[in-house]
């Protein structure tokens, strides 16, 4: 293979025997040196510098090769999993028994509104029986008797602030007991009032982010694991989010909180798999919830933005058989374009796309914002 390069003292001809390349990185490799050497001004002949077959050219061939094989790999491989769980899985799945092979009672943290409440629902609608853990006892009730009236199975109600300290799980420990936990989906969480910078945080504001988004799976994963173990089948459910991407500007804590999830879900998947349980982390964009009202954006339901029940019912359909998914078909090609660009690129669509949320909840209830400031929104 032939080729020129352009160094600091002139062009530089090169001679390199590499039979071993891949003949398309040959060939362009070959084109991008004869560009160079035609594009010299000069007169006269070049000075000459043969490289041996240790070279430049070799070197950046097997990096190009290694990288382009990479993503050859991992975007083949994703595309191999989303016609599974989005084509194949609701035309030609078989019908899951949830109960068989999980357990009898699904335990949802944050459910009763948004997410969780629609895990709750259609786990019922699966058959199994719920667990329903958040701060409000009349809310809890409430879903509790939809649930029971709808499907016919049983619930029980666990009243658990997960803003306070740890003796809150020993009251959860009292409520689960004597109760087989298939599954648990941990979808508790907060998130900010508005795209907002560290500074503007108040410290309650980002201690609960530490203690809802973080300690809040963390110890009900530690709770629930063991007689997981022991009947040797079971499933985890972690509620991360796309934020978790890269690191976000104007939501620096709330995606620090899901990175640890996404690390988290990764590590008890290697190191409890072996006794036969399913640990799935969910990476969602936006979805039109209560949390997400303020902007039109994000607020509505749209092609990109679907409602709690439309994620849902597509997220379960993953479940054993995606490990780490945004879990809405939609939400996968945003995934896949986000990967193709550079990080740094991609965290500055993401702070320019914070900008319009921030602008558009100002914009919204400017007054209300003045007061909630330091605030974070509700969770359930």
């Amino acid at each position: 293979m032939y080729g020129c390069m352009k160094l600091d003292a002139g062009f530089y001809c090169v001679e390199a025997k590499a039979d071993f390349i891949p003949q398309p990185i040959e060939v362009l490799l070959l084109s991008c040196g004869s560009r160079i050497c035609s594009a010299h001004q000069g007169g006269g002949e070049l000075p000459l510098n043969t490289l041996d077959n240790n070279g430049v050219f070799r070197a950046l061939a097997i990096i190009g090769f290694c990288y382009t094989t990479k993503l050859v790999l991992t975007h083949g491989w994703g595309l191999i999993q989303a016609a599974r769980v989005y084509l194949f899985e609701p035309l030609f799945g078989r019908k899951r028994d949830w109960v068989r092979e999980y357990g009898r009672w699904a335990v949802i943290t944050g459910a009763t509104d948004g997410i969780g409440k629609e895990y709750a629902i259609q786990l019922a609608g699966k058959g199994m029986n719920i667990v329903l853990i958040s701060r409000s006892l009349d809310k809890l009730n409430k879903v509790s008797r939809e649930i029971t009236t709808d499907f016919g199975v049983q619930t029980k109600v666990i009243v658990a602030d997960f803003q306070k300290d740890l003796s809150i799980y020993a009251d959860i420990v009292k409520g689960l007991a004597n109760v087989e936990v298939g599954l648990l989906v941990n979808n508790v969480g907060v998130f900010p009032p508005y795209a907002m910078h560290l500074t503007e945080m108040d410290p309650q504001s980002i201690w609960q982010h530490v203690t809802v988004n973080v300690g809040a799976a963390t110890m009900m994963t530690r709770l629930v694991l063991p007689q997981m173990m022991e009947r040797k089948k079971g499933g985890i459910i972690n509620i991360s989010s796309a934020a978790s991407f890269c690191p976000s500007p104007l939501m620096c804590v709330y995606s620090a909180t899901k990175m640890y999830i996404n690390y988290f879900s990764e590590a008890i998947r290697d190191d409890y798999s072996k006794y036969g349980i399913t640990v799935q982390c969910l990476t969602p964009y936006y979805i039109a919830t209560n949390m997400t009202s303020y902007s039109d954006r994000i607020g509505k339901a749209a092609i990109t933005v679907p409602t709690s029940r439309q994620y849902v019912r597509s997220a379960l359909q993953s479940f054993g058989i995606a490990h780490t998914t945004t879990g809405y078909f939609a939400h996968s090609l945003q995934y896949a374009g986000s990967q193709l660009m550079p990080t740094q690129f991609y965290k500055e669509i993401v702070h320019k796309y914070q900008l319009q949320l921030r602008h558009d909840d100002l914009k919204s209830e400017p007054i209300v914002n003045l007061l909630r400031f330091n605030l974070t929104r509700n969770y359930c």
